[in-house]
C-alpha cells in the first residue's frame, strides 16, 4: 500500500475553514493510501486516517526541532510521498528531508501571493522572513506545485517563472449529495458567506442590498461570518436601515443550513482565486451572482458568467439578483446548470485526480 505523509496547518472540529475537507478527503485516501496527517496547530479527532499527529511547540526553535524529528521518521518508516496544504515552515523542512533521502515534496497553493508581498524588504523584514521568501523557496525545491485551477497554474508560471510541467491542476471540491436541497423553490432571500474583509467584496454588499430593498422591498438579506469588516458592515446596514440577519462565523459543518434558507448567492470579491464557497451555493441549487475574477472564471459556466459584474459596478450586481428573483423560469434554469456544472467538483472526481498525484 503506497503511503502519504500529509501537513495540514491547523484544525479543529468546529473550524468555519475549509480544512474540514481536507480531512473528509483524508479520510477518502485512507481507504486506499496508508495517511499520515500532520496537523501543525490544533486537535486530535476520531477518524479513520491511519496516524495522526499534532504539533506540540509554539517555540519557534522547538518547532522545527520537533517536525524535523516527526518527518524524518516518517521518512525512515516508508513515507516517500510528502503532501504540504499552504504550510510553508514545514514545506521547507520536509524538502530538506526529501532531497537527502529520494522522497517528493508535492506542495498546494492556490493564491495570488505576488499582490501580497511587501516592497521594502528591510521596512518589512518580519513579513519577509515569515511569507514572502518562504514560499518563493518552497515553489523552487518542491517536486511539484499543486493548484485550483488552469488559471491559477498559468499565474504561478507567469509571476515566478515555475514551468509548465511542474505544476499539477486539482480544482477543490465538495459533498454535492450532502449539500443538495430537494425541491427548492424561488423565495426573495440573498446570501453572502465568507470571510468579511474588503478583498471578499465587503465594502460593496450594502449599496447591492441598498439597490435591492429599493425595488424589492420584502426582500432578505444574510450576511454569515467573520473578519476585520464586521463592525464596519453593521454601522454601515444600520446607516441606510437595511435589516440585515449577520450570525458571525458559523463552523463549515453547519452552513448547509443557511444554503437552504436562500434564493441566491451573491458573490462579490474583490479577487478570488478559486471561492469553494460558490461551488457549495451551486451544490445547494442556488443561482450565483458573482463579480468577474479568476475564480469564477474557472468555476461558472458560460450561462453562470451571464449573470456576473465587474466589482466596480455594484449596481449591475443588484440588477442581476433582481433578475433573478424576478423569474422562476430564471431561477430554476441557473438551478440546473448549477447543479450540472458542480458534478465537476464532486469529491468523487477530485479523489481520483488526488491520488493519482503518486
Amino acid at each position: 500500500m503506497k503511503k502519504l505523509f500529509y501537513i495540514l496547518p491547523e484544525y479543529s472540529k468546529n473550524t468555519s475553514t475549509h480544512f474540514r475537507y481536507n480531512i473528509e478527503l483524508l479520510e477518502e485516501v485512507s481507504k486506499e493510501m496508508e495517511v499520515f496527517l500532520f496537523i501543525e496547530k490544533g486537535e486530535k479527532f476520531k477518524s479513520n486516517i491511519q496516524n495522526i499527529y499534532v504539533g506540540k511547540f509554539n517555540f519557534l526553535p522547538l518547532r522545527i526541532v520537533e517536525r524535523f524529528f516527526i518527518f524524518s521518521f516518517a521518512r525512515i518508516s516508508g513515507y516517500r510521498n510528502f503532501y504540504s496544504h499552504y504550510a510553508y515552515l514545514s514545506a521547507m523542512i520536509a524538502a530538506f528531508i526529501c532531497r537527502l533521502s529520494f522522497g517528493k515534496l508535492y506542495f498546494w497553493h492556490c493564491e495570488m501571493r505576488k499582490e501580497y508581498e511587501v516592497a521594502c524588504s528591510l521596512c518589512n523584514l518580519p513579513a519577509k522572513l515569515s511569507k514572502d521568501w518562504p514560499f518563493r523557496i518552497v515553489l523552487k525545491i518542491c517536486s511539484r506545485l499543486v493548484t485550483c485551477s488552469e488559471q491559477m497554474s498559468k499565474y504561478y508560471s507567469k509571476e515566478f517563472a515555475i514551468r509548465s510541467g511542474k505544476i499539477s491542476v486539482m480544482p477543490n471540491w465538495v459533498n454535492t449529495e450532502k449539500l443538495r436541497v430537494e425541491n427548492r423553490k424561488p423565495g426573495k432571500t440573498i446570501l453572502f458567506l465568507h470571510w468579511l474583509s474588503e478583498r471578499k467584496g465587503t465594502r460593496i454588499l450594502p449599496e447591492i442590498f441598498s439597490e435591492i430593498s429599493s425595488k424589492m422591498k420584502d426582500a432578505k438579506f444574510i450576511v454569515v461570518g467573520e473578519g476585520p469588516d464586521s463592525i464596519l458592515l453593521k454601522n454601515e446596514f444600520k446607516r441606510r436601515k437595511l435589516i440585515v440577519e449577520m450570525p458571525g462565523a458559523v463552523p463549515n459543518k453547519d452552513i448547509s443550513s443557511y444554503f437552504k434558507r436562500a434564493d441566491i448567492f451573491i458573490n462579490p470579491s474583490r479577487e478570488e482565486e478559486f471561492g469553494r464557497v460558490i461551488i457549495e451555493a451551486m451544490a445547494a441549487g442556488l443561482p450565483v451572482v458573482s463579480t468577474k475574477t479568476l475564480g469564477a472564471e474557472a468555476i461558472l459556466s458560460p450561462k453562470q458568467k451571464k449573470f456576473s459584474f465587474e466589482y466596480e459596478n455594484p449596481k449591475e450586481g443588484a440588477e442581476k439578483c433582481l433578475e433573478i428573483l424576478s423569474s422562476v423560469r430564471i431561477f430554476e434554469d441557473l438551478k440546473k446548470d448549477g447543479l450540472k456544472r458542480v458534478e465537476f467538483f464532486s469529491k468523487e472526481r477530485v479523489l481520483k485526480q488526488f491520488i493519482s498525484l503518486f
